[in-house]
């Protein structure tokens, strides 16, 4: 028994970086699967939408942001934009876009001043 555990034990010396390697892809995967599972099951709470409607909704927008058209090009998902009254779900939009809509409390009236004072001062 000694025997087997010094044998184990040498293995693992030797072979440490290869073992490491191992665990460190198997964290890596389980963490990928846990942030999968999260991120459906937050669309389905949050807003209703299914990962297939998800993909369905970024499909007929090109792959890209709603209202700029970009894609998202930092790996990060595009954000599921709705009206906070009701809840309908309207597209979806990339981090800038959402925080544009955002900042202006979805007011078209102070989106439509925004774009008069770009106007006026050069835009």
């Amino acid at each position: 028994m000694a025997r087997n555990r010094e044998r184990a034990r040498q293995y693992r010396e030797k072979n440490r970086d290869h073992i490491n390697a191992l665990k460190k892809n198997h964290h890596e995967k389980y963490r990928e699967e846990e942030n999968l599972k999260r991120r459906d099951r937050n669309l389905r709470q949050l807003y209703g939408v299914a990962p297939e409607e998800y993909e369905s909704m970024l499909s007929a927008q090109s792959g890209g942001c709603a209202v700029c058209g970009e894609t998202n090009k930092n790996r990060r998902r595009l954000y599921v934009d709705h009206d906070h009254e009701t809840g309908k779900v309207r597209g979806l939009l990339c981090h800038r876009c959402n925080r544009v809509l955002g900042s202006v409390n979805d007011s078209p009236e102070l989106l439509r001043r925004l774009i008069d004072y770009l106007k006026r001062h050069g835009k």
